[in-house]
């Protein structure tokens, strides 16, 4: 099995010139939309050596990271529903890989992005359609990474420098044209000195430390040799004596950043001469110095590799080893009880009662809605009907669903942040002949309107709130390049004002001094998602669908109501404080609304359409959750 590894380590020019024009925004929009979140690193083997990577430049960019291994994932459960994690694959077709991603997925994650350096794998097959699930694939210009992983890691490290540098405007995180790293040298007479010995000891820090974690997983996956894996001052506390006592059979390789060099300097004069060390030096102001270092590691296998007289990119593995690596260890809870889910979502909200209890509301919630029967629906749009960043096969099989709810009779109402956008949208997806019985609450509420009256929203009918300009200039003027004011003060709009980010993503303080600024202001209320805040009178809300005219026969309680905002703030919050009021994705903390009912892992329009295929029945002119 495996590949010539010396010819692996001749592509790497080009294998690192493809890789640096890919293009990353996938990447970099994850970067940007979490960047005030805690990441995980998932890898195994030489993607752990990629996890490492990401948790170096996410401690350089200013974020936490913390790199784990698919097994140690599973002692995070208790962390990961509010936080993002990060998932390296090479070929996606491992199993723990897999199963990472499964249980990640279960957990619903805030945020998840899985990197894989192979198009079209099995682990593409397993992504959930949500707007928090993010997927990256590339083709690397070789048919298959070798067994060392020396081309995915490569083109991991080169593609994640790119996707930082552009989330980040960091000049830190730029790389050269060409692949100049490659031309370090070491003394080969001392590499062999080193390599003769029972032991060695690899120091490392900062810019080196991911490399020296790869150092030590090829030596082991190719029976290299006896690495210690250590840090210069972890190194002085004690493992130290590993030298007094076997001076004679250990060797010491040092890999040695611009920050540590004194510390270095200091530590290596002390060590007693007959002990061989090879010290690398490599530059930490750029990352270039992580492909220094790395190129440094490729170089020192293969070298190792002529010592022991094989190839490190070619070994036999044994019949056990192939059985061990194919055990498939599944981390998922497995738990399709959707009392018990609601329950576990409830309690991981914050609501104020223990498990037990929160089960037994949960029970009693779904209950009610069971034994209650509707005679029309209400959704909010983004993120519950409508996937702004694609077109997917859920969302027309949604529609698909609610043209025969209108067929029978069912009254739909759609309750969204958005203007005439969402009409003009609405209009391809929805027969013409119920363009009638649709209506449309437009900016939080702020204007109603059927799905055939292209005359609302008017902008014209109502007078522009000085507030509105008074916020647009403190916008404008405290945050000209960290956030942007859209379809507010550009048009005029008297309904809302919308606060988006900027394109550099950096808008997680701005944004709270501005909700600050606002909510000084008392005729104005702030509803909040993912990438913006919507600034709307107090009069505004999306309860007022209930008002239109054509249901003065109808109770609020008469429709069933589904949106992904649920939470204190969210723009769904209002329209989901009910009974009978189900959330898709985030909901509230109270036990006697806002509930989620979907299966685990399944989020916004894969949720929405869980409910609508699988809980919901059509019967005389009414509907039924069942």
């Amino acid at each position: 099995m495996g590949k010539n590894y010396r010819n692996e380590l001749d592509l790497l020019p080009k294998i690192y010139e493809q890789a640096r024009l890919c293009n990353c925004e996938t990447i970099i929009s994850f970067l940007n939309k979490y960047t005030n979140r805690a990441f995980l690193g998932i890898g195994s083997g030489g993607s752990f050596s990629v996890a490492k990577i990401f948790e170096y430049m996410c401690t350089i960019s200013g974020r936490m990271c913390k790199s784990v291994t698919p097994l140690e994932l599973g002692y995070y459960s208790s962390q990961l529903k509010r936080n993002v994690a990060v998932l390296f694959t090479a070929g996606g077709g491992n199993n723990d890989s897999k199963n990472a991603y499964k249980f990640i997925s279960e957990q619903e994650m805030e945020g998840i992005l899985t990197c894989c350096m192979r198009k079209n794998s099995p682990i593409k097959k397993l992504q959930r359609d949500n707007l928090h699930n993010y997927f990256f694939e590339y083709q690397m210009p070789v048919a298959k990474d070798g067994y060392l992983a020396v081309e995915s890691i490569i083109s991991s490290l080169t593609i994640l420098a790119n996707a930082f540098a552009g989330a980040t405007n960091n000049p830190f995180f730029r790389i050269t044209e060409d692949a100049g790293w490659l031309n370090g040298e070491m003394d080969l007479a001392l590499l062999n000195r080193i390599l003769s010995k029972e032991s060695i000891v690899v120091l490392h820090g900062g810019i080196t430390s991911p490399a020296a974690v790869d150092l030590e997983s090829k030596f082991s996956e190719t029976s290299l040799g006896n690495i210690q894996l250590v840090d210069f001052r972890n190194f002085a506390h004690g493992r130290h004596y590993w030298l007094s006592d076997r001076a004679n059979s250990t060797g010491i390789i040092a890999l040695v950043s611009t920050r540590e060099k004194k510390l270095a300097t200091q530590t290596l004069q002390i060590v007693p001469e007959e002990i061989p060390v090879l010290r690398l030096d490599v530059d930490d102001t750029t990352i270039m110095g992580l492909f220094e270092a790395f190129h440094y590691v490729f170089e020192i296998v293969y070298h190792a590799g002529i010592f022991r007289g094989i190839d490190p990119g070619k070994p036999k593995v044994s019949e056990f080893g192939k059985k061990m690596y194919h055990i498939n260890y599944n981390l998922e809870k497995k738990n399709n009880n959707i009392i018990l889910s609601a329950a576990e979502r409830k309690n991981i909200a914050g609501m104020s009662i223990d498990l037990e209890e929160c089960i037994s509301q949960s029970k009693t919630n779904y209950n009610k809605l069971q034994n209650h029967v509707f005679r029309g629906i209400v959704f909010d749009y983004d993120g519950t009907l409508h996937n702004k960043e694609k077109s997917t096969a859920t969302e027309r099989e949604i529609y698909i669903k609610i043209n025969e709810f209108l067929e029978a009779g069912i009254k739909i109402g759609i309750a969204t942040g958005r203007g005439k956008s969402v009409r003009k949208e609405l209009q391809k997806v929805i027969n013409k002949s119920y363009w009638e019985q649709v209506v449309i609450a437009y900016y939080n509420g702020g204007c109603i309107g059927t799905l055939a009256d292209e005359s609302i929203p008017n902008k014209m009918e109502k007078e522009f709130p000085n507030e509105f300009a008074e916020i647009g200039k403190y916008v404008y003027k405290y945050f000209p390049d960290d956030v942007m004011v859209v379809d507010g003060l550009i048009e005029k709009n008297p309904y809302q004002l919308t606060i988006i980010k900027g394109t550099d993503g950096k808008y997680g303080d701005s944004f709270e001094m501005i909700k600050a600024f606002v909510q000084g202001v008392p005729t104005l209320k702030i509803l909040e998602s993912s990438h913006s805040i919507d600034i709307i009178p107090l009069t505004s809300s999306k309860n007022n669908i209930f008002l239109w005219k054509e249901w003065k026969d109808f109770e609020q309680n008469d429709f069933l109501r589904i949106g992904d905002a649920g939470h204190f703030g969210g723009n769904d919050y209002e329209l989901l404080q009910t009974t009978y009021g189900v959330s898709v994705d985030y909901i509230s903390n109270s036990p006697w609304f806002c509930w989620n009912y979907s299966k685990p892992g399944i989020r916004n329009l894969e949720a929405t359409w869980y409910y609508l295929s699988e809980k919901l029945t059509i019967a005389d002119n009414k509907v039924k959750w069942g």
